[in-house]
């Protein structure tokens, strides 16, 4: 099924080989965990000493820096970058869902040239197309352990030259400037089946290597298959012919807006061949509480209140390190104030929020004292009958290693 669902010559050439040796790396997941006091309002103290340890999923690897409260800071941008960089080079393999595009690059390292791209099996099942290709000027970069100056490879591996800090002059590092490329191809998935692609890459040296990508035209390339909640898929089915059935929201929706009347059910996730899920985190608003607004006076020319309805706060702790700063899986518990979340199991019951997306009780008067007596008074109550339930998943794809996440939402109705 098919799913719908970022100073002269040498100063110039510096600016280069800052911006351009860097390898092609994807937008991965990284953890960060804040060691630190916390404010009134349950953020983070900046003004005392705290620690900050950010960990890229994809590799495991840290990257850890301090910040004193007299604004002193370990933080080291270049570090972190080699620290978390998660690279990715040409894949081996590629997914294509049936009747359906798909895209991927074959990208060179530095000195390389792409000799030749052809199909050698199932021509049947692909059709392949070049739709784009760049190129970067590149200069080595110094190693501050060896003082050899290299080039960075696609899968960040370094390529070392002979230019080194004892022997090094302005005149030799510019004449080592390097291109490097990468092109992209656009693959159509004819009949289901398995294609190879073969490509040929030419090193400086003149040296030929071939390199095949394994290409699989399935039914359905997307990270999931199937998501169920109460026996009813969250996911709509675009297929041709597909009538979407058992859709949750099939047949029931209220002013374009469609809800389920189950309270619970079990939520279970089928993932397709090259993923595989991560966590599943439960999001529910919490409950509306009343709160002054934070204007009210009291003087000679009068008093003043106003009340409405918030989101009650609290603090979110996902990873149960006992505090509220962290950022676990993507999400940030900073920014969740007003929310509450739960771990679920694949398969486990997941009982929806039951607080109303909408729902106002406002009130505003005014008591004129000294210049005048004139009053007001208005208000304002409503109750929605409808309540959102965001459930996150956090998947991983098998191939590239990449972490990402999908989020799907439950409308339950309340009341009539």
């Amino acid at each position: 099924m098919t799913r719908f669902t970022r100073l002269g010559a040498a100063a110039l050439a510096m600016a280069l080989s800052i911006t351009l040796v860097t390898p092609v790396s994807v937008n991965a997941m990284t953890d960060v965990d804040y060691k630190g006091s916390a404010t009134a309002d349950g953020t983070l103290d900046t003004t005392k000493d705290y620690t900050v340890t950010e960990t890229r999923k994809e590799t495991g690897k840290t990257y850890s820096y301090t910040k004193t409260a007299d604004g002193k800071s370990t933080y080291d941008s270049s570090a972190r970058d080699e620290a978390l960089r998660y690279y990715v080079g040409t894949p081996s393999k590629v997914n294509v869902a049936v009747e359906n595009y798909s895209t991927f690059s074959i990208a060179l390292n530095y000195g390389e040239t792409l000799d030749s791209v052809k199909v050698i099996k199932g021509k049947k099942n692909i059709t392949l197309k070049k739709v784009g290709e760049s190129t970067n000027t590149g200069y080595p970069t110094k190693d501050k352990d060896t003082k050899t100056y290299y080039f960075t490879n696609r899968d960040g591996s370094k390529a070392f030259t002979t230019l080194t800090e004892a022997n090094y002059t302005e005149e030799a590092w510019l004449a080592l400037q390097k291109k490097r490329s990468s092109f992209n191809y656009r693959l159509f998935g004819k009949s289901i089946g398995t294609a190879k692609i073969q490509y040929k890459v030419k090193d400086e040296a003149g040296k030929v290597t071939k390199k095949t990508i394994t290409v699989n035209v399935t039914k359905d390339a997307a990270a999931f298959k199937s998501i169920t909640y109460a026996g009813k898929e969250l996911l709509y089915d675009y297929s041709k012919g597909a009538n979407n059935n058992k859709y949750i929201y099939s047949g029931k929706s209220k002013y374009g807006v469609g809800y389920t009347t189950k309270k619970s059910g079990k939520l279970k996730v089928k993932m397709n061949k090259d993923y595989r899920l991560v966590n599943i985190w439960v999001e529910k608003d919490n409950d509306w509480v009343l709160e002054a607004d934070s204007s009210n006076y009291d003087d000679e020319y009068g008093t003043r209140t106003e009340t409405e309805l918030v989101h009650q706060k609290g603090g979110v702790d996902l990873n149960s390190d006992g505090d509220c700063f962290d950022t676990i899986d993507g999400l940030s518990e900073g920014s969740k104030k007003t929310s509450n979340f739960t771990k679920l199991k694949n398969g486990g019951k997941l009982t929806l929020g039951k607080v109303a997306d909408n729902k106002t009780d406002y009130s505003y008067s005014y008591q004129g004292k000294k210049y005048s007596k004139t009053s007001s008074l208005s208000t304002s109550k409503y109750d929605g009958n409808m309540a959102t339930t965001a459930i996150h998943f956090i998947y991983q794809n098998k191939i590239t290693k990449a972490y990402s996440s999908r989020t799907e939402y439950i409308t339950l109705r309340i009341s009539k």
